[in-house]
């Protein structure tokens, strides 16, 4: 069997995330690291048993190297892929894509000019209770989806967003992209693309930061569904929960990982399917995502996870700041 020989690019948190999921797959390895913080980047590669870089570029340099992980803040996400793509190299791309939608745009002009395979990560897909939820409205379980609501909000001050580099928009992409860019590409899941955004957004509790804490997004569907984000990070009451709408029903969670409930109801049932989130198998996401990025380039089969899908997730994320601060709808381009 062939073996994939990934270039790690980024040790923090994430990068050592993606070296766990990376080590329980059998046609996979990390094989090099490349990290300019020696304290982070070495001990990295000294616990895998690979080569450790100070500059990525060395490591894009090394011919035993297919493929790379991009695991480092997003600002740094462009350079990366665009230099990743000329040396030729398989790209997988942590969320989000890039903290603009220029930035996006130009890694899916870089990737389209070569045969490489690139895989945007959302491991948020692959997690209960979003799986089980896709399942039930992509089967037809809900008839034609209508109307989604999710919420997603953290208790208190959350000091992960205490990094530098994440107290700027330019830099992180902000709350919405940070983070909800896992929540905005389950709506375009549920929903389908977007026609229009609009937003009503504010920092009530982190004045260091220069985007919002606590945010409100409509968005209408090109299908005719309308959607909700309720996004914060200054609720004392954190969690997550959502509701879609369908013509032949609903479906609503509570919760995710082994925590939390789906209830799901037709019209023409008499009561709800309630499914505790404890009773689903699904794998593990970050292993499973990697599984199928490295399945993808080893059999030359389509990613299921594209650039242009990282890319449409951060444009809904731009388009709800430009209309927070605008107070005015914002148009989404139709894209192919």
């Amino acid at each position: 069997m062939d073996t994939l020989e990934i270039g790690l690019i980024g040790a923090g948190g994430m990068g050592k995330g993606h070296a766990e999921a990376v080590a329980q797959l059998t046609n996979a390895r990390i094989a090099a690291v490349a990290e300019p913080d020696e304290q982070r980047g070495k001990p990295l590669a000294e616990q895998l048993g690979v080569p450790w870089y100070s500059d990525y570029h060395l490591l894009l340099e090394d011919q035993r190297i297919t493929a790379i992980s991009i695991a480092t803040p997003p600002f740094l996400h462009r350079e990366i892929a665009e230099a990743a793509a000329a040396a030729g190299k398989h790209i997988f791309c942590e969320k989000p894509l890039a903290p603009t939608v220029a930035d996006c745009e130009a890694i899916l002009k870089a990737v389209s000019q070569t045969q490489a395979v690139f895989f945007t990560g959302q491991v948020l897909r692959y997690l209960s209770p979003f799986v089980k939820v896709r399942e039930i409205v992509t089967s037809g379980g809900i008839g034609q989806p209508i109307g989604a609501f999710i919420a997603r909000l953290s208790g208190g001050r959350d000091t992960s967003f205490e990094v530098p580099w994440r107290k700027r928009l330019a830099l992180s992409g902000g709350l919405l992209m940070e983070v909800n860019a896992h929540e905005l590409d389950l709506l375009r899941c549920l929903c389908g693309d977007a026609v229009s955004v609009y937003a009503e957004m504010d920092n009530f509790s982190h004045p260091e930061h220069d985007y919002c804490d606590l945010a409100f997004v409509s968005i209408r569907f090109q299908n005719g569904a309308i959607g909700s984000l309720y996004s914060s990070n200054t609720s004392a009451l954190g969690g997550t929960n959502g509701t879609i709408q369908g013509s032949e029903g609903a479906v609503r969670y509570s919760g995710w990982g082994q925590r939390g409930t789906i209830e799901w109801k037709r019209y023409d049932a008499d009561r709800p399917t309630i499914i505790d989130l404890s009773t689903l198998k699904v794998p593990h996401g970050y292993v499973h995502e990697f599984a199928l990025f490295v399945q993808s380039v080893l059999e030359k089969t389509p990613p299921e996870i594209t650039a242009l899908d990282g890319l449409k997730a951060v444009e809904l994320a731009e388009a709800a700041y430009t209309s927070g601060r605008a107070r005015q709808p914002v148009i989404i381009p139709i894209r192919y």
